[in-house]
Order: structure tokens, then sequence, then C-alpha cells
């Protein structure tokens, strides 16, 4: 089980990064988008395969990797 719950009122959690291995980044990202999901970097071909990078309201990073 994974929880993630927001910062208290007036504190901030910044620095981390999540990364998730996905089914389909693309199919992901089309989805994210519909909620304008801050996107740092769009799905990619890169050196661990397709992935993808947004960062959540406080600042984290959050990557998605292809199975």
């Amino acid at each position: 089980m994974l929880h993630l719950a927001q910062a208290e009122p007036g504190r901030r959690t910044t620095g981390a990064e999540l990364g998730f291995t996905v089914g389909d980044v693309d199919v992901i990202h089309q989805k994210a988008a519909a909620f304008d999901v801050t996107v740092l970097r769009a799905p990619h071909q890169g050196e661990w395969g397709r992935s993808a990078h947004y960062q959540d309201p406080d600042g984290n990073v959050v990557s998605l990797t292809n199975e």
C-alpha cells in the first residue's frame, strides 16, 4: 500500500521524486492532460524506456515509465 497525504497548511514537501511503472505512458499522459497537470517532460524514449515527468502542487516530481 502506498499512502500519500497533502502537507499541513503552511508547509510544503519538496525535493521528493516518486516513480511508477505503468502499462502505457502515452495513455496516462493523455488522461493527465485533462486534469491540467504540470508537465516537466512529455513522454519520450530514454535510457530506461519510454517515460514522462510531472510536478505535483508542492513541487515534487512524479515520473512514469513503461513496463
